[in-house]
């Protein structure tokens, strides 16, 4: 009985679960440059909740040992530019800042689209977060760093 409890947990799929619930406002810029957008989001008042199904995981987020669950309240800086450049090429930039006046975390994305041809693209993505709230690494401290090249295929029916 013990060794099949051991082959399930195993097998069990490990979730992390992060949102927010914020008050505030969002301010759209309109620009001449109609291939530009901009969108920033200020929420003084924010909720953010974090769970993980395993305790085990909870440090490596920022989670009380032996907790599943983290709710912090503090405010939220989100904004979002997407800008059409040459003709096949597009820049998608995403950045977010929260505290919870304990801890800051914040993440910028950074997507590059480039479309070869109808059917195919190229996809740079490049993902950069810090969260002072985890354990450091040894080597990027509270930084955390992820980047794909992709080569996608685009069909549409």
């Amino acid at each position: 009985m013990l060794f099949i409890f051991a082959v399930v947990r195993a097998s069990m799929v490990r979730v992390t679960f992060e949102t927010a619930l914020s008050i505030g406002m969002d301010y759209k810029p309109k620009f001449k440059n109609k291939d530009l957008t901009l969108s920033v989001q200020l929420s003084p008042l924010s909720y953010d909740c974090r769970y993980v199904s395993e305790v085990d995981l909870a440090t490596r987020y920022g989670i009380e040992k032996g907790k599943k669950f983290k709710y912090t309240i503090g405010s939220r800086v989100d904004a979002n530019l997407t800008w059409k450049f040459l003709k096949d090429f597009k820049l998608t930039t995403k950045a977010n800042y929260f505290t919870g006046f304990e801890h800051v975390e914040a993440n910028v994305e950074n997507t590059l689209d480039y479309q070869l041809s109808k059917y195919f693209s190229i996809q740079c993505f490049l993902h950069w977060r810090f969260d002072d709230s985890v354990k450091p690494d040894e080597d990027l401290k509270y930084s955390q760093l992820k980047e794909f090249l992709t080569l996608n295929f685009n069909y549409s029916w």
